[in-house]
């Protein structure tokens, strides 16, 4: 849930619908300014928002009229990687276990420095303030991690003779540069 999404939510609300937000994206490793700067006003548009922890929860308190419908909940995503939650992707594990063998799987996240609509992101470098800016900071640290990426893949693809080296892009990602990248290999 973002500003740009308080008309939305409004009229949902009005039809009676209940509306909760949950941030995936940016309760980690960003400045709270940062997790702040799209959420001034839409906390007092919905009923209440799940954050990842105290520095989430301190940042929408100060714009929220309602601070006890804050519930610090941390993320679904390390919810999933409890042992008791395991056993729901099992089958689908097993046969990935069975199709591939052992292999390493490489998740990427770099939608910023090899992103699919580089357009988009020469525009959002280009803009000195708004909702959707990219700090040239972090392009270039984004840019040079995947280049790190993309180097360190090679070179497990060259000497883990004996494992296969499954790569998957994040969805924000130009996939073909790791196609070209690997194209090398199977």
């Amino acid at each position: 849930p973002s500003d740009s999404k308080i008309g939305y939510f409004d009229k949902l609300r009005q039809a009676g619908i209940r509306i909760y937000g949950l941030a995936p994206e940016s309760g980690i490793g960003a400045p709270i300014e940062e997790f702040m700067s799209n959420k001034k006003e839409i906390v007092n548009h919905i009923d209440g928002f799940f954050c990842w922890g105290e520095k989430q929860k301190e940042g929408l308190s100060r714009n929220y009229n309602n601070a006890e419908n804050i519930y610090m909940t941390g993320n679904p995503r390390f919810d999933l990687l409890h042992p008791r939650f395991r056993a729901g992707y099992h089958e689908q594990a097993e046969k990935l276990k069975k199709q591939y063998g052992s292999f390493v799987l490489v998740n990427t996240n770099f939608g910023i420095g090899n992103p699919f609509d580089q357009e988009y992101i020469k525009e959002r470098l280009n803009q000195e303030e708004g909702l959707h800016n990219v700090d040239r900071r972090k392009f270039i640290h984004d840019q040079r991690t995947f280049y790190l990426f993309l180097e360190s893949i090679l070179y497990l693809s060259s000497n883990l003779n004996d494992l296969d080296i499954i790569v998957r892009p994040h969805p924000s990602e130009n996939h073909e540069m790791y196609s070209q990248a690997c194209a090398q290999y199977d």
